[in-house]
């Protein structure tokens, strides 16, 4: 059987495949990219007694990030926002979620929720001004929805555990790595933006300070 996959980030997932032919070329885009950094003091892994303790300080944490946000917003910026969906709490046997404003496990809870609502308070409508979707939402891919938005943040290091691109591999006859894989799903994230216009309009990327200037570099390139 013979098939043509039309993937436009299949030279970082399909890398090195023993079973596909990857044609691909260059300068896919036309867009000037402008990487920025900002501070970022949150953790997505947690110990239940330690959010428990530093409960306010983590809430007041989340003011500050709201507070930049929207600072940002306010110079002009279209901003997508993507950031985990929730905070982990590290356990010996499992992983859960938590309310850290009730100090009580809550599956529904989303730091999204919270975040956005942080912004709202100053003034900001959601899907005017800013939107925010979290990391394999199914929005930071396949989508049209944001390609007015001019600017993206990446609230939070994110990457896929190893046995995901384990599974991958061996699926799809690949050899890919991780880093290529988070640099698949920025990469996707980044083509939301308003770089699919073609038009040659600049597009602001902003990174946490928890992300390796490594995979920024990579992303640039």
């Amino acid at each position: 059987t013979r098939i043509i996959l039309f993937d436009g980030t299949g030279d970082l997932t399909f890398y090195n495949s023993r079973r596909f032919k990857l044609l691909t070329y260059g300068n896919k885009y036309n867009s000037d990219l402008n990487f920025h950094r900002i501070p970022f003091g949150l953790n997505r892994y947690l110990k239940l007694n330690d959010i428990i303790k530093n409960k306010d300080s983590i809430i007041s944490e989340i003011k500050n990030i709201s507070k930049l946000l929207s600072d940002i917003i306010k110079e002009g910026k279209k901003l997508l926002i993507v950031t985990w969906m929730n905070f982990k709490i590290s356990e010996s046997e499992s992983d859960t979620t938590l309310n850290i404003t009730r100090e009580s496990d809550n599956p529904n809870f989303k730091l999204t929720d919270l975040i956005k609502s942080n912004i709202n308070s100053y003034g900001h409508i959601e899907g005017v001004n800013y939107d925010i979707i979290h990391y394999q939402s199914g929005l930071d891919k396949a989508t049209n929805k944001f390609v007015d938005f001019d600017s993206i943040v990446f609230l939070g290091e994110f990457h896929v555990p190893n046995y995901v691109v384990d599974r991958f591999n061996s699926e799809f006859y690949t050899g890919t790595n991780i880093e290529f894989y988070t640099l698949y799903q920025l990469s996707q994230a980044v083509c939301r933006t308003r770089i699919r216009k073609h038009n040659g309009d600049s597009v602001d990327i902003y990174f946490s300070s928890d992300w390796n200037e490594s995979i920024i570099f990579n992303l640039s390139e």
